[in-house]
């Protein structure tokens, strides 16, 4: 089986390849895996029109690429997190029908590639109570950690239909039981706390105003440099 790369150099090559992808599938011997891996259908769609470049065409925003991904840190640093203990891992890990040693994917059952929250530690810009915690934490390969995304992880396994129903029960009841070793702090924060939470979100603002200074310096730069371009004599 070609690699991925290879897969995708051979579907952008062909016109109208969102027509026509079902047809490749098939010629490349790809049809099931194409839609196991529906990212291949993204990367092989064509441009279209020329257009499509304006989007591309116009100043870098720090502030504006830049101020989720600020916010979710701010959020995610919040978050709490348990010490490693061998043994509490190895206990959690065999009760989620595991081998320690050989782990695989909770959700499609093949090799572990990395660990997937089950629940999001933000939502809505702020920190949701969960965090890097061994309930919170499984087994997952690439795939079905980038497909699942931001998505309950219950409402993901109801999507896999490659489980039968009863699987898919199964895996939902020992995610279930695994979570509550993850258990959320509902307790009202101290006036201390408090406090402390209101001088982190000054800092944060801090840091996206300071954004929004850089991108007004940036603008500034761009300009001189585009006169200092216009000043320089033409060459013949």
């Amino acid at each position: 089986m070609p690699p991925l790369k290879e897969w995708v150099d051979k579907l952008v090559t062909i016109d109208s390849a969102k027509k026509k992808i079902p047809f490749i599938a098939e010629d490349l011997g790809l049809d099931g895996r194409l839609r196991q891996t529906p990212e291949i259908y993204r990367h092989g769609l064509s441009l279209g029109s020329a257009k499509s470049i304006i989007s591309h065409l116009k100043p870098y925003s720090i502030f504006k690429k830049r101020r989720t991904t600020i916010a979710h840190a701010f959020a995610s640093a919040l978050a709490p997190t348990d010490f490693y203990e061998e043994d509490k891992v190895q206990v959690a890990l065999q009760a989620l029908g595991q081998d320690p040693d050989s782990l695989h994917c909770v959700y499609c059952f093949r090799p572990a590639q990395t660990w997937d929250h089950l629940f999001n530690l933000v939502k809505g810009g702020e920190s949701n109570g969960y965090g890097h915690q061994i309930g919170n934490l499984v087994p997952c390969c690439r795939d079905c950690n980038s497909s699942k995304g931001g998505k309950p992880f219950e409402a993901y396994i109801d999507g896999l239909h490659t489980l039968s129903e009863e699987s898919r029960a199964k895996v939902k009841a020992r995610l279930r039981a695994h979570s509550e070793l993850a258990r959320m702090n509902r307790a009202r924060p101290s006036p201390s706390e408090r406090a402390l939470l209101q001088k982190y979100r000054n800092i944060q603002n801090q840091v996206l105003a300071l954004l929004q200074e850089a991108d007004a310096c940036a603008e500034d730069i761009r300009t001189e440099r585009q006169k200092r371009h216009w000043r320089m004599p033409r060459r013949l």
